[in-house]
């Protein structure tokens, strides 16, 4: 019954930017796949040639930037879950990658250089609104700052 009442205390916006990020977690798995795919052909086209400098140099960038891709959709997975407990870090590691992600994807609409661009420009463009209107009702809403807030503040009481 106890977890019944802190269930009701989660605002609507918070429990839904929480499956949210969850959902675009999801989606960005096969991005990811897509990018490893257009390096691994990059790199296939500079190894026919013949400089070898720029084989070696594409495949030590494309390795690391890789698994930042896959440890920062790990990261999105792990603040979801736990966004409805009220944790502020959370809140702040939410809005830090709304903007992060706002920021990748204008410049790959720009570029369209990674993804075909019929199938992927529409799902861009919701991954973005969706992704500033989660970091905007974080940042913003007042409701959320006080759920945030009220966590924290419950949290430290059985403590002190």
């Amino acid at each position: 019954m106890n977890k019944k009442m802190e269930e009701q205390k989660i605002p609507l916006g918070v429990k839904l930017i929480s499956y949210l990020s969850f959902v675009i977690g999801i989606i960005i798995i096969p991005f990811i796949f897509m990018f490893a795919r257009e390096i691994i052909s990059n790199i296939n086209k500079e190894s026919k040639n013949p400089d070898k400098l720029m084989f070696i140099l594409s495949f030590v960038f494309a390795i690391p930037l890789l698994l930042i891709l896959i440890v920062l959709t790990m990261l999105i997975f792990y603040i979801s879950l736990n966004l409805k407990k009220g944790k502020n870090w959370c809140r702040i590691s939410q809005i830090i990658i709304s903007f992060i992600f706002l920021v990748l994807l204008l410049k790959i609409i720009s570029n369209k250089t990674f993804f075909d661009p019929i199938i992927t420009s529409y799902l861009e463009r919701i991954i973005i609104v969706i992704e500033v209107a989660m970091g905007a009702y974080l940042l913003l809403s007042k409701k959320a700052r006080m759920f945030f807030n009220s966590a924290k503040i419950t949290s430290f009481k059985g403590k002190i």
